[in-house]
């Protein structure tokens, strides 16, 4: 009888730890959530060769993390949109600008024109995302 009621406090005791974890977990991610990123270009259509300017703003400063950009998939699957911004600890930042070169967008080059999706994804003890969305033109 009393090995019985030990395994029933060890079965309790993994519950409870279970359970707390799962807490902790939840209240971790919710943080992480509440970061946003915002995208903004100079403008909705870019024809090839021209510059784009895009804008990602964050909801609030931050640091010691990473913002990547990429967009615009040729048909060998390399992206023609691409850079990582390193924000530094000590350097907080709300807002990085980011200056692309648009592709080409003939046969030979391997993407065609039409829509594209641009996405940026900040990393590091924070996690957030956004896309944005562009018309390429010969």
């Amino acid at each position: 009888m009393r090995l019985d009621s030990s395994l029933i406090i060890i079965g309790f005791a993994a519950i409870l730890l279970a359970s707390a974890a799962v807490a902790l977990h939840a209240q971790q991610t919710e943080g992480i959530m509440q970061l946003k990123i915002t995208l903004h270009t100079d403008k909705e259509a870019y024809r090839s060769g021209e510059t784009m300017l895009l804008s990602a703003e964050l909801s609030e400063l931050v640091e010691n993390a990473t913002v990547s950009v990429r967009g615009i998939m040729d048909s060998g699957g390399s992206y023609r949109v691409q850079q990582d911004y390193m924000i530094l600890a000590g350097s907080p930042k709300k807002q990085i600008n980011f200056t692309f070169n648009m592709p080409s967008c003939y046969g030979c080059a391997g993407i065609s024109p039409g829509n594209y999706d641009i996405y940026a994804e900040l990393s590091g003890t924070r996690i957030a995302n956004a896309t944005v969305a562009i018309r390429l033109e010969k």
